[in-house]
């Protein structure tokens, strides 16, 4: 999933699932890049935060928090436990 995209609504349909015992995240659970690396410049629907690329602990947890802040996110980690690990 893409912040700046907006990409999140697969989580949304997962969260609707009546038949998942968890859900296993594989890869990037958030980018580090800095505001507008991807996609495109110019086709952001929602900024990152911090703008810039993330470099230290205060860095990742702003960004973290920020992803939080999706309704479809949110919704998935209501509905079932994730377990995210690394690519």
């Amino acid at each position: 999933a893409n912040w700046e995209a907006g990409w999140f609504s697969a989580y949304r349909h997962l969260a609707a699932r009546g038949d998942l015992d968890a859900v296993l995240h594989l890869g990037d659970y958030l980018y580090e890049y800095a505001a507008g690396g991807y996609p495109t410049q110019g086709a952001a629907l929602r900024e990152h935060r911090p703008a810039h690329e993330i470099l230290d602990l205060a860095d990742y947890r702003l960004r973290h928090g920020t992803y939080k802040t999706d309704s479809d996110l949110q919704a998935l980690h209501a509905a079932h436990p994730v377990i995210a690990i690394w690519d």
